[in-house]
């Protein structure tokens, strides 16, 4: 590999190391607003469809939640699988008790026994991500 590829190659890499930890970031801030949240029993009242850019769609739940006497309504912020919720499926949802009116479903995986949330396994992924294209790039210096 000749030295512009290789600077190129460590430059590419090392720049690129820092995007998955931006959405880490991203995902530790919304895990730990969330997290101050209460939960409540909601129930989907529509689902709404939103063509995705690339290909598919995303789907997004609309649902109808009470507190303290109150109506409110939400839709979550991540889209969805198509066949996760039907209409009229009950549903676990987190509001902010300070503005009652913002709120977004619990995301939450099982894989087996375990249970966490999507924010976590967003965490893993990007952070190991990270640490590849930091990897990939030290490496590229040493490549001949």
């Amino acid at each position: 590999m000749n030295q512009s590829t290789q600077t190129i190659f460590f430059v590419m890499f090392f720049f690129g190391g820092f995007m998955p930890l931006i959405l880490v970031n991203y995902f530790k801030n919304k895990k730990k607003k969330l997290s101050q949240w209460e939960k409540a029993q909601a129930v989907v009242c529509e689902i709404s469809c939103e063509p995705l850019i690339e290909s598919g769609s995303a789907y997004y739940p609309q649902y109808k939640y009470s507190y303290e006497g109150r109506q409110y309504s939400g839709t979550p912020s991540i889209g969805i699988n198509p066949n996760k919720y039907k209409k009229g499926d009950v549903i676990e949802i987190l509001f902010n008790p300070l503005n009652p009116a913002e709120s977004d479903i619990a995301y939450c995986c099982k894989i087996g026994n375990f249970s966490f949330s999507t924010f976590d396994m967003g965490i893993v992924i990007f952070s190991l991500m990270s640490i590849l294209c930091f990897t990939v790039s030290i490496v590229s210096l040493f490549i001949k």
